[in-house]
């Protein structure tokens, strides 16, 4: 039977790089699952999940956390609280790139509730977080890679 997760769980994922983690902090009945993924990477797992939960945000994203867990894809190594300031959820942006030129002229906004239309970003919108839900092999590869979301943007 598979183990039902809860808000605060902590998840250890496995890449060639080191072993990452990430804690469930929301749930949106649209996108799921809302991790923000923890800075750092250990060749072991860390002993102190507690001292772990309070780590800095690397970014957060939608993925799909009930599915890596009951594949045995990730594993959930704990459960803390969510941090004070990971407790509200965060503003996405969304925009529809040209076909023909791959640029997004006019992006939106949204809280979890409801979108509006900005046009173009500011250099503060450019390092939201993208709306849409990840693949664990996405999250990996990116993790891998050291992606930050701050360098795409506009």
């Amino acid at each position: 039977m598979a183990k039902r997760l809860r808000i605060g769980d902590v998840v250890e994922i496995p890449a060639r790089t080191g072993l990452f983690s990430a804690q469930y902090t929301h749930s949106n009945a649209e996108y799921g699952a809302l991790i923000r993924v923890l800075e750092g990477a250990f060749t072991q797992r860390p002993k102190d999940i507690q001292s772990l939960g309070l780590s800095p945000t690397r970014y957060v994203l939608f993925c799909f956390l009930q599915s890596a867990v009951n594949r045995g894809v990730w594993k959930v190594i704990g459960n803390c609280p969510v941090p004070e300031f990971s407790q509200h959820f965060p503003l996405f942006r969304s925009g529809m790139a040209d076909p023909q030129t791959s640029v997004v002229k006019e992006w939106w906004l949204w809280d979890g509730n409801t979108s509006w239309k900005v046009g173009a970003l500011s250099q503060e919108e450019c390092r939201l977080p993208e709306r849409g839900i990840w693949t664990e092999a996405l999250l990996i590869d990116r993790l891998e890679e050291g992606w930050n979301p701050g360098a795409s943007g506009q």
